[in-house]
Order: C-alpha cells, then structure tokens, then sequence
C-alpha cells in the first residue's frame, strides 16, 4: 500500500519483540525495516540497518541473508553513483557467492549487479563477462526475469560500444520477452476475475438450490426418514457381506501363504537332510582313506621286536 510510515512502525515493533526473545528473525526484520527506510529516501539509515542485518547474518552463518544484505546496501551505492562501493559490496557477495556454493539464482544476481555498475560507467569490457555469465543460470533455472535482464544488459553493451544492430535485435528480444510475461500477467488477471465471477455466480446458484431443498426437506420429512432408514439397513447389510468375503478372502490367501510356507520349509528341511548326508558320507570316507594309510604304514614299517632283535644281533657281532 506504500505505507511505508506505518510499515516502519510494525517492523520496529517486529524487531524489538524478536530482539527480546534472541530470535535470528531479528536480522530479517532490520533487513525489512531498511527496506522502508530506502523507499522513503532515508539512505542513511537504511545502510546502518543493512549493516547491521549483515553483521547478525554473518554470526548466524546465513549467508543466503548476508548475501542478500550486501547487495542492498551496494543497490543504494549504485543509485548514489558511489560506483566503487557499490561494486566493492556486489564483488564480496559474489565471493561469498561461490565460497559457500549458494544457489544459481544469488550469483546471476550477483553477475547483473556488477555489469549494470561497469555498463553505468561505461567500462563496456569489463561488463561483458558478468552479463554472459547470467544466461546459462537463467536458461537453466528457467527464470523469466533473468533472461529478460540479460537481453536488455546485453543490448545496452551493443548500443555502448557503438554496434546499433547488434542492440535492436537484443533489445527486440528483451521487448518481445517482457511483453510476453506482461500478455502473461494480464491474462491470469482475466482468468482469475472469470473464475471469481463464475465461483460467486456458482455459489449464488448453489444457495438457491440449498433454500429450494430446504423447503423440499421440510414438506418430505417423514418419506425421507423412512428413506434414511431404508438406507442404513441395506448399507449395513452391504457392509456385513463385504467383511465377509474380505475376511475369506483372507482366510483363504493365509492357508495359501501358510501352505506355500510348509512347502518350503519342507524343501528346506530335505535339503538340509540331503547335505547331511552328503557331508556324513565324505566324513565316513575321510575316516576310511585314514584308516587304511595307517594299515598301510603299519604293514610297511618294522615292529619293534623286529628293530630289538636286529640291533641285539649286530651289538653281538660287534662284539665279537
């Protein structure tokens, strides 16, 4: 409503209730309460709340909302023709900008804030960079503002270095977009007055109708209470029959799973069994091939009676 007296008194109100309670809120609210400020033409105080949002956000580690703050106070530089600070405060955002990887979006306008400073200084090179860096994120976000805020940049570079062609097609196409998200508002405008309109005209047949069944209701009392009653048995009897074919039904599908369930366990078990088998059986001939290398080694080496006897008989003819 471009109160903006009335608009600074609730932000104060807003501010000094979130600065009582140690809400981070506080440092959207002195973001809000400078905004009013700058509309207003109170510049001044408008950068020391920016300030003083941005110094919160920082401490807060908001960075989307510093990001925000720098911009509006580099906005104010920019309109006071303070072109360096105003770059110096559009440049630190872009910084934090891409230190912190924010969103697509904050850096197409960190890009469109410093090529519009460098275009109003006419340091045409320096701009262009900035502005062809704004249209692969607004292609991609599918922004509408931004792609318009391209051409035109784009247009007011051509027309500074002199190329007139060049900046009527630009500036064509800037126009042909605005246009178009203007046909684009002034339709939905139409449309949402047409369903307004349809909406009240529809509500208002609907009352008429709702006082005509009134009247219906009261002269049918009794023949629609028989109706009701009619109804409820035939609905209770439907209900009844439904649960008792859900609940077959699920008796049913539980004695398939169940079965389904016995089978496999029984599958399960054979198996089980088979590969005990199949384990006692290598078992047992592990236990053979054993058994029959021992009788093997002990039918190949000598007995001790054997080795007694052989060392006794060469003891004796040593001897001897």
């Amino acid at each position: 409503m471009n109160n903006y007296s009335k608009a600074i008194e609730y932000y104060q109100r807003s501010a000094a209730a979130y600065k009582k309670v140690n809400s981070p809120y506080l440092s959207w609210a002195l973001n809000n309460l400078a905004n009013s400020y700058e509309k207003i033409g109170k510049r001044t105080e408008a950068i020391q709340l920016y300030k003083q949002s941005l110094e919160m956000k920082l401490k807060e580690e908001d960075y989307y909302g510093a990001v925000f703050s720098i911009n509006n106070i580099g906005l104010i530089e920019m309109k006071d023709k303070n072109y360096d600070a105003a770059l110096k405060n559009f440049k630190n955002a872009l910084a934090i900008n891409r230190s912190k990887k924010l969103e697509s979006e904050t850096f197409a306008n960190s890009y469109r804030n410093i090529s519009t400073v460098y275009l109003d200084m006419k340091f045409f090179k320096f701009a262009l960079p900035y502005i062809d860096s704004i249209l692969p994120i607004a292609l991609e976000i599918k922004n509408s503002s931004l792609l318009e805020d391209y051409y035109k940049l784009k247009s007011e570079y051509f027309e500074g270095i002199g190329n007139f062609k060049d900046a009527c097609t630009y500036k064509n196409i800037y126009i042909q977009l605005r246009d178009s998200v203007l046909t684009y508002d002034i339709n939905k405008q139409v449309a949402d007055a047409d369903a307004r309109y349809k909406n009240e005209k529809k509500q208002k047949e609907i009352e008429l109708l709702q006082r005509d069944n009134q009247i219906s209701q009261l002269e049918l009392s009794e023949q629609n209470s028989r109706l009701q009653k009619q109804t409820i048995f035939i609905f209770s009897i439907v209900i009844v029959t439904a649960l008792l074919i859900i609940s077959a039904f699920l008796l049913i599908n539980r004695n398939r799973i169940k079965q389904k369930a016995n089978e496999k366990l029984a599958a399960t078990n054979i198996e089980i069994q088979l590969q005990k088998d199949i384990v006692e059986h290598k078992q047992k001939e592990i236990i053979d091939s054993i058994n029959y290398s021992k009788r093997l080694q002990q039918s190949l080496l000598p007995t001790e009676k054997y080795i007694e006897k052989t060392l006794n008989r060469l003891n004796k003819k040593n001897n001897s």
